[in-house]
């Protein structure tokens, strides 16, 4: 077709006002060549701060997208958001925000009433807005095409910010979306209602037909329309184009029976074995919900009064004949038990004095000691004999528990809601016993979290 010679000379004299194109076009077009990216940072897009709407015009290498539609993105930048791509709180950076995505066409023999070359959006305040490349596809099957020499879309300024406006953008072909992983929420129409298993990460999708697949493998449980419900199914072709088929959108029929997929209104043959991946999203029912109560039950895997120790011998002596005289002995060691991740610790004591070989009373005495650590020098650390340990047997708090010659003592104390970082025990005797009688000192612990 002959090119129209571009003049502003009026025929009925005097001089036309500047093509609208050339006062209102924002930027150069934006071209590509292959599927675009996600927009990464603010040198992507076009400027559009100034404008409260922008008219988009799509269009293709007239050769080579012949019966083609392409599908595109919107992305809006906003420079001040507090997270944003650094994820770091309470910093503020730019972010890219997706919004739904819009068939077009690239051939004008794809027009519709549905489908258009011209498109409207709200710039909603956003600095710059990008219209991601999805991919191109066959008018008449929807499956993804052979990519043109290029594809272009160019934004144009629609209405100032001071202006009324209304837009609308019209598309009844939906689909399709660059993915980075299979993550529900990043789906513009099945974000509605949010899978809760999808593939691969749940289970295993693999082809069956070309218009079926098998999910049968991986699967917490059978995937059939009389337990679950099909939310979507993204699908990536051998040329890295992604299409997105959601149940009940676009004529779009999505059935599982017995671990199969079946598809219908998506053409004769929407699936291929050549297909990359196959991402399905399906809804399983929350097994936690109790209805009688409109509450979801929840489990602890380890619950923390289920963390406990079983009993530990600190010391278990049954023959003392060793002088031991203060400041005694400090069992299980000089640095004691750690505490750590526990609240309570309980003893249990058996002591026995036993006699010198002279048949003379030996006396053993315990007492327990904490510590935060406290070092004074540095180096040394410091420990605070304890007044409260809880004798369960006397019902009554002591400092000391004792026993005097051939009288054996047997007790059990209990230091709950322990707060210091180390606690331990200390014996001594104020004489050696001998070997005839000998003494007897064996004290164990245990430790629970609550």
């Amino acid at each position: 077709m002959a090119q129209k010679r571009d003049t502003r000379d009026n025929p009925f004299s005097g001089r036309d006002y500047n093509s609208p194109s050339n006062m209102t076009r924002i930027g150069n077009s934006l071209r590509f060549t292959a599927i675009a990216n996600d927009p990464d940072d603010n040198a992507d897009g076009v400027p559009t701060q100034d404008w409260k709407s922008i008219h988009v015009i799509f269009y293709g290498d007239p050769v080579t997208s012949v019966n083609m539609v392409a599908r595109f993105r919107p992305w809006r930048w906003y420079a001040k958001q507090v997270d944003g791509h650094a994820g770091v709180s309470g910093v503020e950076v730019g972010w890219w925000i997706p919004d739904f995505q819009v068939t077009v066409a690239v051939d004008p023999a794809t027009v519709t009433a549905a489908i258009t070359s011209h498109l409207a959006w709200p710039t909603r305040d956003a600095e710059k807005m990008y219209f991601q490349f999805i991919g191109v596809f066959d008018a008449t099957t929807g499956l993804a095409a052979v990519m043109p020499l290029y594809v272009s879309a160019q934004i144009f300024g629609d209405a100032h910010q001071d202006d009324p406006v209304c837009t609308s953008v019209s598309s009844i072909a939906g689909g399709g979306g660059a993915i980075p992983a299979p993550i529900p929420a990043q789906m513009p129409f099945m974000a509605a209602t949010p899978a809760t298993h999808w593939s691969p990460a749940d289970g295993a999708v693999v082809f069956n037909n070309a218009v079926s697949l098998n999910a049968l493998a991986g699967w917490p449980f059978v995937v059939d329309d009389t337990n679950c419900a099909i939310l979507g199914l993204i699908v990536r072709k051998a040329t890295n184009a992604v299409v997105e088929y959601v149940n009940g959108h676009n004529g779009i029929t999505l059935t599982a029976t017995a671990g199969v997929v079946t598809i219908a209104g998506a053409g004769a043959a929407p699936f291929a074995n050549t297909d990359l991946d196959w991402y399905l999203y399906v809804v399983y029912q929350e097994k936690a919900y109790t209805e009688a109560t409109d509450s979801l039950r929840t489990e602890e895997i380890a619950p923390l009064n289920h963390e406990h120790t079983q009993p530990a011998y600190a010391i278990n002596n049954q023959a003392v004949v060793a002088a031991s005289v203060p400041p005694g002995i400090n069992v299980p060691s000089d640095n004691g038990i750690v505490m750590d991740g526990y609240k309570d610790i309980a003893w249990e004591l058996y002591l026995l004095g036993g006699q010198t070989n002279g048949h003379a009373n030996c006396t053993v005495t315990v007492k327990f000691q904490g510590s935060n650590d406290v070092e004074v020098p540095v180096g040394t650390r410091q420990w605070v004999d304890l007044a409260v340990g809880y004798d369960l047997g006397t019902d009554l708090t002591a400092a000391s528990w004792l026993s005097v010659g051939l009288t054996a003592l047997v007790a059990q104390i209990d230091f709950d809601n322990w707060e210091h970082k180390r606690i331990r025990a200390n014996y001594s005797f104020d004489v050696a016993p001998g070997a005839d009688h000998p003494g007897v000192v064996s004290i164990n612990y245990r430790l629970k979290a609550l």
